[in-house]
């Protein structure tokens, strides 16, 4: 199958989601489809030749299809078989170009536009109404009704819940001996700020300076921020803190979430559900804001702990409970690594992507041999 995929600068560049553009790219790649990437002008992430993308003369401002996109389209020597959009952007430029070759139109949702409940309607209402030949993928059974609220026909919106790559993340063998025998060393809390403001940052400090101060918790506090080479806002709040290790390195998260005993996740950050995706993939026990893209996630107490964002006590006991029981640690862990190979895992969200592109393509060849439209053809 040929596939042409557009893709917006608003999407991540983890290399371990299949909501990153290139993972996507890969793995239809591997089950054998031909793929090109069609990046927006606006930003979009890097084209086939690795260059970002840029608008390259008076039309862009106005042209529905950036310039890039139709340079790419030339290139193209025989027609694909499906668009497939991504992004908050994407969905206008692919039904141009779907519309253009007559070909069907598939559009990957991002998480975000669900993150109210309700959701805000003025972008599902035009993705909804405006584009009924287009077949939804949305994250979770949830979204999916949003979408039929939203005027969207039920047969065309389909659930793909987001793959993560969980080899990396795969819970090393002495884990399970080391986190239930009595230990000296300090208990590690892990969370990830590099996508969450400030405020979400201050809350977390607070929070772990209440747990050694009003519960005498001992912890190591390890927390991954933005990779900037000048200090920011951020080493404000956590620069020069006790028992408290900043790191930049996000080649270091697989490592960061085995050796943490807990992970925080304070908030729906810039990167969607992938931070309690991770620390599912990883087998760890997380306490996670109670919003409604953590719960399409943590969908059970066996899978991890959810507070109300900006609760501190709530989130102060949820936590303490957590570093006070290992057994309840260990069996948290196991059920949400079990939960992620079952439902996460990125083979199976490519499957799923693969399928629904299938069954677009063959309903829009469909011809039905009784179509009355259709027997005089050739006479």
């Amino acid at each position: 199958m040929r596939i042409v995929l557009v893709a917006d600068r608003d999407l991540p560049a983890e290399g371990d989601c299949s909501r990153d553009p290139r993972v996507l790219v890969a793995g239809l790649r591997d089950l054998g489809h031909e793929v090109t990437l069609l990046p927006l002008a606006d930003g979009g992430p890097p084209g086939e030749d690795g260059e970002q993308p840029r608008a390259t003369g008076p039309d862009e401002a106005i042209s529905p299809v950036p310039t890039r996109a139709r340079q790419g389209l030339a290139r193209l020597t025989v027609p694909p078989d499906a668009i497939l959009g991504m992004g908050p952007a994407a969905p206008v430029t692919s039904a141009v170009l779907a519309d253009s070759l007559g070909v069907p139109l598939l559009l990957l949702l991002p998480s975000d536009f669900f993150g109210q409940d309700p959701p805000a309607p003025g972008y599902l209402r035009l993705v909804c109404r405006r584009l009924p030949s287009s077949c939804l993928l949305v994250e979770s059974e949830r979204q999916s009704r949003a979408a039929v609220r939203h005027g969207a026909d039920p047969h065309r919106v389909f659930v793909v819940p987001p793959g993560v790559r969980l080899a990396p993340f795969a819970p090393r063998v002495e884990d399970g001996a080391r986190r239930e025998a009595p230990s000296s060393r300090r208990l590690r809390v892990f969370c990830d700020v590099s996508a969450i403001d400030l405020d979400d940052q201050r809350f977390v400090a607070a929070l772990l300076d209440r747990l050694g101060t009003e519960r005498r918790r001992r912890v190591h506090a390890v927390v991954l921020a933005a990779g900037e080479e000048r200090p920011g806002p951020a080493d404000d709040i956590w620069s020069g803190r006790d028992a408290t290790t900043l790191v930049r390195d996000r080649g270091a998260l697989p490592a960061l979430h085995a050796d943490s005993d807990v992970v925080l996740v304070p908030s729906a950050s810039g990167r969607g559900t992938l931070p309690a995706l991770r620390a599912l993939a990883a087998g760890r026990p997380l306490v996670a804001a109670d919003c409604p893209q953590n719960r399409d996630v943590v969908s059970s107490v066996r899978h991890g702990v959810l507070a109300q964002p900006g609760r501190r006590d709530e989130w102060l006991d949820k936590l303490d409970y957590l570093l006070t029981e290992p057994s309840v640690r260990s069996h948290i862990g196991r059920s949400a690594r079990s939960h992620a190979e079952v439902r996460f895992a990125l083979p199976h969200a490519l499957g799923r992507i693969e399928e629904c592109l299938t069954a677009a393509v063959a309903a829009w060849r469909y011809v039905p041999t009784n179509d009355p439209w259709t027997q005089g053809e050739g006479s």
